[in-house]
């Protein structure tokens, strides 16, 4: 039920199924706007990264292709998201592959 619409109001459906209670508007860059929902259930948080104006690239990708519209460098998408991995809190066992 949460991929049929625009991205914001998929995230919004996301911070309602975890009960968040709030959301606050940020700004990282210029070029880079955020929205943080807070007091969702379960320490969760849910957040909206946006670049405006972007194209349909990978942020602080190099090598882009041209044609594919606004590259931001302001941020990096992979830092953000292994950032995002290693804040949250763990609730399972991790397994290790023995070398």
């Amino acid at each position: 039920p949460f991929y049929n619409g625009a991205i914001a109001a998929d995230v919004a459906r996301w911070a309602a199924a975890f009960g968040c209670s709030g959301s606050t508007p940020g700004q990282v860059s210029s070029d880079v706007a955020t929205e943080t929902y807070t007091g969702c259930r379960q320490n969760v948080t849910v957040a909206l990264w946006t670049v405006q104006g972007g194209g349909h690239t990978w942020p602080g990708a190099s090598n882009v292709p041209d044609g594919l519209g606004f590259q931001t460098e302001s941020i990096t998408a992979t830092e953000a998201i292994l950032d995002a991995f290693d804040s949250a809190p763990s609730s399972g066992t991790v397994i290790r592959p023995s070398v």
